[in-house]
């Protein structure tokens, strides 16, 4: 991308790495091991972490728009602040404990993905993360904190949000159909 040489990290061991601020647009993690790795606020747009283990992974403030995390283990990360436009999630392995507060995942793709674990929603006025145009197609989002979280346009049908907290949650727009546990009344606010 953008001209450069890519970089092609695939299979290396990056456990504890600290790569904060770094910029590498496009680089390969190919089934990378990334558990306890810190990449607050670096650009890793459109970087591939097909296969690849995060766990305990810091990407605070990270740019990571068209980041790909096909067949990848996402365990207690922290994506809080960051860009995730375009991102796709669907197909990932395991999606636990994720702190998205604030985050912007605008048309991410978050098919049929198990988000029960994660944290979308504002806290304490932290702010809530941006699902506008997301797919969240038969997703699963059973008592997820989504506070604010804004999902205007999002295509949420089929998705599962019984016992979720959607006060002040916005849906202008969003697509409802079979959607669970969100009555049409809390859709119109």
């Amino acid at each position: 991308p953008h001209g450069a040489p890519t970089v092609t990290l695939k299979g290396a061991d990056l456990t504890k790495a600290v790569l904060d601020n770094v910029r590498l647009i496009g680089a390969d993690f190919e089934n990378c091991n990334l558990t306890d790795a810190s990449f607050e606020g670096a650009d890793l747009a459109e970087c591939r972490f097909t296969s690849a283990t995060l766990h305990s992974t810091r990407l605070r403030s990270a740019q990571l728009r068209s980041a790909d995390f096909c067949g990848a283990s996402l365990r207690d990360v922290t994506f809080e602040s960051a860009v995730l436009v375009a991102a796709t999630f669907e197909g990932a392995v395991v999606l636990q404990r994720l702190n998205f507060t604030r985050a912007n995942l605008a048309t991410a793709n978050l098919r049929m993905t198990d988000l029960r674990s994660c944290i979308f929603g504002a806290r304490q006025r932290a702010g809530a993360a941006n699902l506008s145009n997301a797919d969240l197609t038969s997703a699963t989002l059973v008592g997820c904190e989504l506070r604010d979280v804004i999902f205007e346009g999002a295509n949420l049908n089929g998705a599962n949000l019984f016992e979720a907290d959607v006060t002040n949650a916005k849906f202008r727009g969003a697509h409802l159909i079979d959607t669970i546990g969100l009555t049409r009344t809390r859709a119109e606010e």
